[in-house]
Parts: C-alpha cells; sequence; structure tokens
C-alpha cells in the first residue's frame, strides 16, 4: 500500500514537472525569438526608430521576469512540506485506519498530530466512508487550530490530554502548479 501511494506521488510530481517544464520551455521560446529581433539587423541595414528599441528591451526584461517567476513557481510546486506546517503549505494527507481519520504526512514523530477537520473533507473531495474515500489526497494548508483532547472515546482516537492539531486545507490552483 505504501509503495503504491509512493508511486502515484511520484507519477503526480513527475506530470507536474513536465508541464512546468513545457511552461519552462515556451519562455525560454520567447525569450529566444525575442533576443533574435534585439540581436539587431544586418549590417548596413536601416534601423528603426530608438523609441521601439525601448519597446523590445522592455519586453524582454519581462520575459526574463516571468522566465524568472516560472523557475521560482517550478521549485515550489515540487515542495511538499513535512514538518513544522504552516498556512500556505502543500501536504499529503493520508487516511490512517487506526484513527478513521486523514492526517497529514509528518516527517517527525515527536511533533504533534495534523488531522484535516472533519468539516472540511468534501473541500478535497474526500470521504471518511464509502466509496469516496481515497488513501491519500494533496492539498494547502488555509488554517489550523491546536486541540487537545478532553475526552478519553473522542472522533480522532487520540488519547485524553493528547495535543495535536486540526487542519483546513482547500485543493491547490493551477496558481499553486497543476495548469
Amino acid at each position: 500500500k505504501q509503495r503504491y501511494q509512493r508511486r502515484v506521488r511520484a507519477e503526480e510530481m513527475t506530470e507536474m514537472k513536465e508541464r512546468l517544464e513545457k511552461k519552462l520551455e515556451l519562455a525560454r521560446a520567447k525569450q529566444a525569438a525575442t533576443a533574435e529581433v534585439t540581436a539587431g539587423p544586418a549590417p548596413g541595414t536601416i534601423t528603426g526608430e530608438e523609441e521601439d528599441d525601448e519597446g523590445l528591451l522592455s519586453r524582454v526584461r519581462r520575459l526574463e521576469e516571468e522566465n524568472r517567476d516560472l523557475r521560482t513557481l517550478k521549485a515550489r510546486c515540487l515542495e511538499v512540506a513535512v514538518t513544522q506546517f504552516q498556512r500556505g503549505d502543500n501536504v499529503f494527507f493520508y487516511y490512517d485506519e487506526s484513527k478513521c481519520n486523514y492526517l497529514v504526512a509528518n516527517a517527525c514523530t515527536t511533533e504533534y498530530q495534523y488531522f484535516l477537520h472533519p468539516d472540511n473533507l468534501a473541500a478535497l473531495g474526500l470521504s471518511l466512508e464509502g466509496p469516496n474515500r481515497k488513501p491519500w489526497a494533496i492539498g494547502v494548508i488555509k488554517d489550523k487550530e491546536f486541540c487537545q483532547a478532553r475526552k478519553q472515546n473522542n472522533r480522532f482516537k487520540v488519547p485524553e490530554g493528547r495535543k495535536f492539531y486540526r487542519v483546513y486545507a482547500q485543493q491547490r490552483t493551477p496558481t499553486d502548479g497543476d495548469s
């Protein structure tokens, strides 16, 4: 089951990487086309007005900035937080059979547990029961609440007195890297 989850996660990351590489390639092609135009005419050819040169130069600068933005976006899209979760982090949720809930995959076993808030399941297309129960999902943390279990028998199946977080999440949007 874990191998399957890792394989699916790797496939998803590979798809995102390929999409971003295509965007980066397109930006580079635009930049190269602009560079050819700004390289200037052959010797002895009459050039246009200086105003056109300034326009092309500003266009080149804008394309370079877009290229940098795409590289930053690509790097950010490949990141999934594995510890010390904050608002805006991409996280991996998995269904824990023993807790009967979705938890955030946490690399630090000494850190608090992070549960997906039960009222927030539908936002990620998840369900705790039935055919819609998926083994995992990737989402972005919108908010988190610090909690402490007050009863022995609680919905998160944690010991009385245990401290944990409930997180609200949303699906990743195209600006998060899924376009």
